[in-house]
């Protein structure tokens, strides 16, 4: 996740979600309280080394693209798209 960028707001269709508190408080419950380690296994299984770039699509609150972040180093580029700009707000200031 990039700091400094715009958040644009579209309009799309579907379920998005715009509470990121009761969005990260699903996860957890979702995961047995076992985000993290649910994170880590799906960043296990991308197989990226340092330095490479990603893009985590409907990264949510950006849980995924943190982990990735860390993984990659300040070399990689790693970005999260999400159609509601309440959640990638909370993903800007998790990052």
């Amino acid at each position: 996740m990039t700091t400094g960028h715009r958040i644009r707001s579209m309009h799309t269709t579907g379920i998005v979600f715009h509470w990121p508190r009761l969005y990260d408080l699903l996860v957890w419950a979702l995961t047995f309280g076992r985000e993290r380690a649910y994170r880590e296994r799906l960043a296990d299984l991308a197989r990226l080394v340092r330095g490479e770039s990603a893009l985590d699509v409907g990264c949510g609150t950006g849980g995924l693209a943190i982990v990735l972040r860390q993984r990659l180093g300040p070399s990689s580029s790693v970005h999260g798209i999400y159609p509601s700009p309440e959640m990638i707000a909370m993903a800007h200031v998790s990052a």
